[in-house]
């Protein structure tokens, strides 16, 4: 049995597919978006598998290299042969899906549906890949603490937070975040001499102060070991920390520290 190739239809479709795998594998490997570079070196995928179709004896590794240099630039030689072999095995692994809708004769006969297809597939997996990204990060930086102040104890869960730079001004100790409706009895029992005023700086406000008081101890539990800190500063937010509700305080990074 035959099969009659249309150069022009076959050379778009390789161009759709490498950009969509680019797109998504540049996202997964949290490599910096050029949609320029990337749209480059679909083409020049697209004419490896043109050239593919006359024969001429190119091997398919050295165009998923030049491929990988083009889109995502400098990197380390380690980094690029990784990454070549990763694509390059992901586009064996597409190749026979794609085989697959030659057979059914789905992808010939649809060509300008399947470039509108992979247009709306790359949005979706490139908004999925990065909230993917987000939740990892988020998940794998929660810490289940406790906070006490005298008899009081408040319980919760706190994200790690490489970001957060508050500091006192006075000895420049590290400040955490509370949320008000976690830290409120607290927060009442302190006498109001005894609240420290940190300045902070935040999107949408250029800057502000924000009340902080200090608490006896932070039990930061970690796997199978606790860290302890004691007096410890706790900035209390009037506004909700996560959305979802997934935390109420914000660790600062020297906390984690030995």
């Amino acid at each position: 049995m035959g099969y009659v190739v249309y150069i022009d239809i076959y050379f778009l479709l390789n161009i759709c597919i490498d950009y969509l795998l680019l797109r998504v594998f540049g996202i997964l490997l949290k490599k910096k978006k050029c949609r320029c570079r990337q749209i480059f070196a679909s083409f020049l995928g697209g004419i490896g598998a043109v050239l593919k179709v006359f024969k001429i004896p190119i091997p398919s590794i050295l165009i998923i290299l030049l491929m990988i240099i083009i889109a995502f630039g400098r990197m380390k030689k380690t980094q690029i042969i990784k990454m070549t072999v990763y694509f390059y095995i992901l586009n064996i692994m597409v190749g026979g899906c794609i085989f697959f809708l030659q057979e059914q004769g789905i992808v010939m006969k649809h060509i300008w549906q399947l470039v509108v297809f992979v247009f709306v597939l790359t949005l979706c997996l490139e908004k999925g890949a990065d909230s993917f990204l987000v939740q990892t990060r988020i998940l794998k930086n929660l810490y289940s603490i406790d906070l006490k102040l005298g008899e009081l104890k408040v319980t919760g869960i706190a994200l790690l937070d490489t970001g957060n730079c508050l500091y006192d001004p006075f000895f420049h100790r590290p400040v955490m975040i509370g949320e008000y409706r976690e830290m409120e009895k607290m927060y009442e029992m302190v006498e109001e001499e005894k609240i420290i005023w940190i300045p902070y700086h935040s999107l949408g406000k250029e800057h502000g102060l924000i009340p902080a008081i200090k608490v006896d101890e932070l039990i930061i539990h970690q796997d199978k070991e606790t860290i302890l800190r004691e007096n410890v500063l706790v900035a209390v937010a009037r506004e909700t920390l996560s959305v979802k509700g997934k935390y109420q305080f914000i660790l600062h990074g020297d906390h984690m520290k030995a």
